[in-house]
């Protein structure tokens, strides 16, 4: 914390809270001192940083398996909390069990299948726009998630936890906008948030 006092050009300061004192004089020579707080902090990480951090940390997971709770809403209405089995096998295998709802998902390479009692349904993630599917690429082609996506930070939720606006290029896209809050830090997407059509709420 320091008081920096007369004209500025130029100044490099280290990061720090500073109190700025300005003096102004009008054409009478009346005088009045006003004093603004400032905030030098380091300057925000571009977005590839951003998504290449949490891309990067995904793909140091091997073999993993990991229980989960899970809880969402839509708008107002929350969905019940589930209890799941996760599974990651590098460098594209994936596997999630969820007991509650009998149902099973597995992710091998371009094929997922969600099987239940009753069927076992696949599908090539290739070929699909569904919105699950091309939220993958963010973690495991994230080339591929860029180009099809516009990407900019609107802000900064607190330290360190960067809120990420993703909106699709292309209008087959069964979404209409993703926020994305992302620990730089970490390296982790801490919540999402998925827009349909014309919605205002997640």
């Amino acid at each position: 914390t320091g008081i920096i006092s007369g004209t500025l050009g130029a100044v490099l300061l280290p990061k720090g809270t500073y109190t700025l004192r300005l003096t102004v004089r009008d054409i009478s020579n009346n005088m009045a001192v006003y004093k603004i707080g400032v905030e030098i902090t380091d300057p925000l990480p571009a977005v590839d940083e951003i998504l290449g951090r949490v891309a990067e940390n995904f793909g140091k997971i091997g073999d993993m398996r990991a229980e989960m709770t899970v809880c969402g809403s839509v708008g107002t209405k929350k969905f019940p909390q589930i209890e799941e089995i996760f599974m990651i096998k590098k460098p594209d295998k994936m596997k999630v069990i969820s007991p509650s709802e009998n149902k099973t998902i597995i992710i091998n390479g371009d094929i997922t299948y969600t099987i239940t009692p009753e069927e076992v349904i696949s599908f090539d993630l290739s070929e699909s726009s569904d919105v699950q599917l091309n939220q993958l690429n963010f973690y495991y082609n994230l080339d591929e998630f860029q180009k099809t996506h516009e990407v900019t930070i609107k802000g900064l939720q607190e330290k360190n936890i960067y809120i990420l606006e993703i909106i699709p290029t292309r209008p087959e896209w069964t979404y209409n906008k993703l926020v994305m809050y992302v620990d730089y830090i970490k390296g982790i997407d801490v919540k999402k948030e998925i827009y349909f059509g014309n919605e205002t709420t997640p």
